[in-house]
């Protein structure tokens, strides 16, 4: 598979999740398809066997929405990582026709995932950018520099910065990654950087890095 012309894709197949990252000279892409549905897109529960009474009307009226929801996070817009002097637009993506996480169209920005969790929220919010390109580095170039402590800040449509700490930066081949802790559900606010490993051997004929990077950081809030 190409795009741009010149990229191809490297893939993992882990249990009953596809995760590709397409690269050639530094183009990456994501592929997920579980077997039950999108990695982050929330699946209908089973039906509830146990007929149960409905709740008593004075219960009700105390559950009642006297308490509003508290608003959204806002939708990225920017990535700023101080110690690499990343200072990046967010571009949003979905998934290709083929099912494929789609990449950011500039080699300067990153693509966060609009299918998962928005960064600040309550899940594993997932933001992609290459490594490198056919013309030399790209956003994400300086990634594996990045270590335990180092501060990443989104900047939001709705004007606020929020700000993640780096925890961990863990290198995988592509048979490796743990899709469930880079995609999966949790209760915790987490942001994951992904990117192609540059240090990982190149093949040249397949047009693929050996392995992948991950950035995982946790909300500093």
């Amino acid at each position: 598979m190409h795009s741009f012309a010149l990229i191809a894709s490297c893939r993992a197949r882990i249990a009953r999740l596809t995760f590709v990252f397409a690269m050639l000279l530094g183009a990456c892409s994501l592929l997920i398809v579980p077997a039950g549905g999108i990695v982050g897109a929330a699946n209908p529960p089973p039906p509830n066997t146990i007929t149960a009474s409905p709740p008593a009307r004075t219960f009700i009226r105390r559950l009642g929405s006297s308490a509003p929801a508290l608003p959204r996070a806002g939708q990225p817009v920017r990535l700023k990582i101080p110690a690499i002097n990343v200072d990046a637009a967010v571009e949003q993506v979905g998934q290709t026709p083929d099912g494929s996480m789609d990449v950011p169209k500039n080699f300067d920005n990153t693509a966060w995932y609009d299918l998962g969790a928005r960064p600040g929220e309550s899940g594993n919010a997932v933001v992609a950018g290459h490594v490198d390109s056919a013309h030399g580095k790209a956003v994400f170039w300086d990634l594996s520099k990045l270590v335990g402590g180092d501060q990443i800040v989104v900047v939001g449509d709705d004007n606020v910065e929020r700000t993640f700490v780096v925890t961990a930066s863990e290198a995988y081949t592509r048979a490796d990654v743990p899709l469930d802790r880079v995609f999966g559900a949790t209760t915790d606010t987490h942001l994951n950087l992904i990117t192609c490993d540059s240090r990982s051997a190149f093949d040249r004929t397949r047009g693929e890095y050996a392995g992948n990077l991950v950035v995982y950081a946790r909300s500093a809030s």
